[in-house]
């Protein structure tokens, strides 16, 4: 072998090895960017929520809404497209209101109808009080319905509460407890699982109301008829109980006077298992849709979750033909509810 070819072979060597090096370089780095990535996704993955993961898997297109509806409908269902106004993100009567969830900013100064009405079979407390309309029209269904089944002396004490009156339950809460011993901090804590902080409470969007009897110690209310017979009969007029025995466990009273209109289907589902209406939202989350229907078979609703676009209206799909209204959840979704044949 002549000097120039063991030359040529030298370099031919040395740009072998770069190669070599180079291309283990850029395995490495790719690896790396995909662990680093892999790694971010699972952690971003483990911090996100259960409701969020369950958003993020219902796109908006077509193809995906009609795998959803006809998951629950005949495949043949033939469907029609809606839309849907970002302004429902916090309309309707399905919107959470919990400690998480604060009251939207409209329901502020609302003007609601008295929950007065003379020749109603219930008795108020102020003529003071008011309720959103639909919840009211039920509510005479609700209490002429309990009025003849026997039930007497029924009594409305609180509907509609603005961010003051909230306030200054709250803060009248807090005074009671300091005034009968217990510190500020005790205080408030205490009055936090009684009462709910203002701009926190369903009372704020007027589809809340609390119950009475006449003549009868508020905290016996549990054990009376009327009780009982709303805990068997208020659902099929869409009111449920917002904060039965369970309630307890998420830090809230028991509170067996306090009521919450979501309508009739919803109303019916919640009570036959025993939800809470928060539990309820978290549900249909993660289903993506159900099929209710009411005793009878007379009724039936489909039931759909519907995520909303970042921005601007969200499209949608329902049986075609068919009634059907729209409600945020206050959380960043629309509950779609159709009427079916």
């Amino acid at each position: 072998m002549n000097r120039r070819t063991s030359k040529i072979l030298m370099v031919g060597g040395i740009f072998i090895a770069a190669a070599a090096v180079i291309t283990i370089a850029v395995v490495l780095i790719t690896n790396s960017a995909l662990s680093k990535a892999q790694y971010n996704d699972n952690r971003i993955n483990s911090s996100s929520s259960i409701l969020n993961q369950n958003n993020d898997s219902f796109h908006q297109d077509i193809q995906s809404q009609e795998d959803i509806i006809t998951s629950v409908l005949p495949a043949n269902t033939e469907l029609e497209e809606i839309t849907i106004k970002s302004s429902m993100l916090t309309k309707g009567n399905l919107i959470l209101i919990d400690k998480d969830c604060k009251v939207p900013e409209e329901y502020a100064d609302a003007d609601y109808p008295s929950i007065y009405v003379k020749g109603s079979s219930y008795v108020v407390r102020s003529t003071e009080m008011y309720l959103q309309q639909e919840a009211l029209d039920k509510l005479q269904e609700m209490t002429d319905a309990a009025a003849s089944d026997g039930i007497e002396g029924m009594l409305i004490v609180d509907g509609y509460r603005t961010q003051e009156k909230q306030q200054r339950l709250f803060d009248e809460g807090i005074e009671d407890l300091v005034d009968q011993g217990m510190s500020e901090e005790e205080a408030t804590e205490k009055t936090a699982q009684r009462v709910a902080k203002a701009g926190y409470s369903e009372h704020q969007i007027g589809l809340a109301l609390d119950f009475d009897l006449h003549k009868i110690n508020y905290d016996d209310f549990a054990d009376t008829d009327f009780a009982k017979w709303l805990d068997k009969n208020s659902w099929k007029y869409g009111y449920i109980l917002s904060y039965p025995k369970k309630a307890e466990d998420m830090g809230v009273m028991y509170e067996p006077w306090h009521f919450r209109y979501v309508g009739e289907g919803h109303a019916k589902y919640i009570h036959d298992n025993g939800m809470m209406l928060n539990e309820y939202i978290e549900m249909l989350h993660e289903k993506g849709n159900i099929i209710i229907q009411d005793e009878d078979g007379n009724n039936k609703w489909y039931v759909q979750y519907i995520k909303a676009e970042e921005k601007g209206d969200t499209k949608a799909y329902i049986p075609k033909g068919s009634e059907y209204t729209v409600s945020g959840d206050n959380m960043g979704g629309y509950i779609l509810t159709a009427v079916l044949e």
